[in-house]
């Protein structure tokens, strides 16, 4: 049995916490670099890679200001004293939005000299406009993507995330799970969320675990 804590599940969102590998060490670097030498910063990958993490410490290091470019009107002036934001596209795509509206976006940003940091998790080069000055602009940006996790980066956001929940669990344990977990960020949040909703004060049986394996296997 595995003993548990009576914690509910908040991820900490530290550097401590972001644990770097080559999948996503180009991304880490320039978070904690500056100045940067451009402006505009894409960083992409899939579902639970850490964008959202890097992006937490890079607001905290430049007081950046999140930016909804999908709503209007912007939120452009909350940027008077700052010089930072981010946009995350992972919910919204730039060529469902009006090109006009994107391209007075782009040009704003542009003016008033903003470092701007965008997620997605597709590549900029993969999207396209109507309007050729903003694919041009967006395609222009400096592009880091964020790759699928090795073994060694797989255990350790698992361990980070049973901590998470208020699980310490054995090394053995960890490595059981990933050579039969989806070996993806997104299937790591799923195992999670899972043992979360099916624990109990008493502790989850390994052949718990195993049934919650198989129904993720299900749902592949």
């Amino acid at each position: 049995m595995i003993s548990i804590l009576p914690l509910q599940w908040n991820p900490r969102l530290t550097q401590n916490d972001f644990f770097v590998s080559p999948s996503n060490e180009s991304a880490f670097e320039w978070i904690v670099r500056w100045p940067w030498p451009f402006e505009n910063l894409w960083i992409f990958g899939p579902k639970g890679c850490g964008k959202t993490h890097l992006a937490t410490l890079w607001a905290e290091r430049h007081q950046a200001v999140f930016l909804t470019p999908w709503n209007q009107p912007t939120d452009l002036d909350l940027l008077t004293s700052n010089r930072c934001a981010i946009v995350d596209w992972d919910n919204h795509a730039a060529e469902q939005m009006d090109p006009v509206k994107l391209y007075a976006f782009l040009m704003r940003l542009q003016e008033m000299r903003i470092h701007c940091l965008w997620l997605s998790r597709t590549s900029a080069m993969m999207w396209n406009s109507p309007l050729a000055d903003v694919n041009s602009r967006i395609h222009a940006m400096v592009r880091v993507e964020i790759t699928a996790p090795d073994d060694i980066l797989l255990a350790k956001i698992l361990e980070k995330s049973f901590c998470d929940i208020g699980w310490k669990v054995n090394p053995r344990l960890i490595h059981f799970l990933i050579r039969r977990m989806p070996r993806s960020f997104a299937g790591i949040a799923e195992l999670i969320d899972l043992v979360h909703q099916h624990s109990t004060s008493s502790g989850l049986s390994i052949s718990g675990l195993k049934s919650i394996l198989e129904s993720l296997q299900d749902m592949e």
